[in-house]
């Protein structure tokens, strides 16, 4: 599972006065499309990232698998369908989550025993993305909160 939470969120809604409650949904909205960037970026990093580890056969099926630092490599797409965001609006907190029984060695396992991070990596590799949704959430709920009090 992959968390993402912002700190001090609850001080910049209480500092926000009136507007917090506003900043918060705003908070919860930017988590939820952060979640969706991270489960979406390993949905596409598993699907059609690069695979240049071993050729083997399994059955009648020849698989390549995936090399270390490469998204694991998908059969079945089973590990991508596992795969689900949601976000604890009280917490102010999304997640990601794989529900695939062999998710967590994947993504936990040292990479020289066959370990391939990739909600991490979908993280890591989208954390800008992630930070400027955020900002731009909470940005728009405050122009919205001042158009408003301008108004009066």
């Amino acid at each position: 599972m992959i968390g993402l939470k912002i700190e001090g969120a609850e001080d910049v809604a209480r500092q926000l006065g009136n507007t917090g409650e506003r900043a918060r949904k705003a908070l919860v909205k930017g988590l939820f499309a952060s979640a969706m960037i991270v489960r979406s970026a390993a949905v596409r990093g598993i699907a059609k990232g690069p695979k240049t580890g071993n050729i083997y056969t399994r059955g009648k099926v020849k698989h390549r698998a995936s090399a270390p630092d490469e998204y694991p490599a998908g059969d079945t797409g089973n590990l991508a369908r596992s795969l689900h965001h949601e976000v604890d609006p009280i917490k102010l907190e999304g997640r990601v989550e794989a529900s695939a029984n062999y998710a967590v060695p994947l993504e936990y396992k040292a990479k020289s025993r066959g370990g391939r991070p990739f909600l991490t990596r979908a993280y890591t590799e989208n954390i800008e993305r992630i930070q400027l949704t955020i900002q731009a959430a909470l940005f728009e709920a405050l122009a919205a909160a001042d158009r408003k009090a301008n108004r009066r």
